[in-house]
């Protein structure tokens, strides 16, 4: 307990001591949320059992209703519609309920039809190996240059499927920004019957209507990391009647659906997180985005461009773009060196000078698709901040290019 505290409060310290630093890299995780900062400080850290039947116990659960109480009204769900199931991120959401869903269909001697786009991240990705083990059928669809779905094909493609359909639909995608209109999703789901779930992931505090979501999807998943709560927890919202087999079994918690002892700090994280979004300007952020971008353009002139630029929705906080023949790594590390966290690619799969499979999903070569940078701005991200930051991307990039 004490060590936590201590983590908590030399984070704040660290803050301080790396706050000339410019932290770019949003969609790869978050820094605490200033009243998540606030509340591990003070130390009242909820250690107790929730399903306790004693004091200590009965706290932790009352703040855990209270989180759940708050999330359902955030996100405009109700909990006779959905059941909102806490696990330990996206990651295990998405496999879950997917491998989860497989599962139950072999009991009935079906087959799932898992559809997923030539760019979707790769927990969505690996799924492949363990879906066809067990007979079941992953299908990828193309997406436009631009990264956006041609949404037509795409109802054409799953009404000729064989299987039952559970579609992967990313209204945001984290490494490019890319969008897709939420409404699509709604269209898909009318004119196939399929079953949808929305790869909300990226979208809480960077895409307009994120927290208005649609009743008629079926599932919705989030890492709370993304957005300033706790790394280690994140939720689901899971439609009333969707069958699937739970992926971790125990006791009983969470009426089944996910055992294990509830995170109840993590969960609590999450609540603090979201109010902390609740004044969030997405306008200043794109503003200041556009901004950037402008600069960036002249800086890198015809030797490199903006990925995704040219799509019809884009979230507001991200910019990824392309220097031909210039590693990515290359020019992260020297960006490092002059102060500034990007990154360059998908943080889940970083770490190998491998190209970017979402770009390589978009068509880009290989080159190109090695050579692509990501940067991704905070929910305070403002007009002022550009000039600084673009004075060393400048400095950077005309020493690579």
């Amino acid at each position: 307990m004490k060590l936590l505290v201590l983590v908590a409060q030399l984070g704040i310290q660290l803050e301080k001591l790396t706050s000339k630093r410019h932290y770019l890299d949003f969609n790869a995780t978050s820094p605490f949320a200033p009243s998540v900062s606030e509340w591990l400080a003070k130390g009242d850290l909820l250690y107790a059992n929730p399903s306790s039947v004693h004091a200590t116990g009965k706290k932790g659960r009352k703040f855990l209703n209270e989180a759940r109480d708050y999330i359902y009204n955030t996100f405009k769900l109700k909990p006779k519609e959905f059941d909102l199931v806490f696990h330990s991120g996206a990651s295990e959401g998405v496999n879950a309920l997917v491998k989860g869903r497989a599962l139950h269909l072999m009991s009935e001697g079906k087959v799932l039809n898992f559809f997923r786009s030539a760019t979707d991240h790769s927990s969505v990705r690996n799924m492949q190996d363990d879906l066809e083990l067990l007979g079941h059928k992953m299908t990828v669809f193309p997406v436009k240059e631009t990264g956006e779905i041609n949404v037509e094909k795409l109802i054409e493609e799953i009404n000729k499927a064989e299987g039952e359909v559970l579609l992967n639909f990313t209204p945001m995608n984290n490494e490019t920004g890319v969008c897709w209109d939420w409404k699509l999703a709604n269209k898909i789901k009318k004119e196939t019957n399929c079953l949808v779930h929305m790869d909300t992931v990226q979208t809480v505090g960077k895409v307009p209507g994120w927290n208005e979501l649609d009743p008629e999807m079926d599932l919705f998943t989030y890492s709370a990391h993304k957005f300033g709560a706790l790394k280690g927890v994140g939720f689901s919202f899971i439609k009333k009647g969707f069958e699937f087999r739970p992926f971790i079994s125990g006791g009983g918690q969470q009426g089944g659906l996910r055992s294990g002892t509830e995170n109840t700090v993590g969960v609590y994280t999450i609540k603090l997180a979201l109010e902390d979004l609740e004044n969030e300007d997405l306008k200043e952020i794109e503003k200041a985005r556009v901004l950037f971008e402008s600069g960036l353009k002249k800086i890198l002139g015809d030797k490199g461009h903006i990925v995704g630029e040219k799509a019809e929705f884009r979230a507001v906080n991200t910019t990824n773009f392309i220097t031909p023949g210039v590693i990515s790594q290359t020019t992260a590390i020297a960006l490092d060196i002059a102060g500034i966290d990007i990154s360059t690619g998908s943080a889940c799969s970083s770490g190998a000078v491998i190209p970017s499979k979402v770009l390589q999903g978009m068509g880009y070569s290989d080159e190109d698709a090695m050579s692509a940078v990501r940067v991704s701005f905070g929910p305070d991200f403002n007009c002022e901040q550009v000039k600084p930051i673009l004075d060393i991307f400048e400095k950077v990039l005309s020493k690579n290019l």
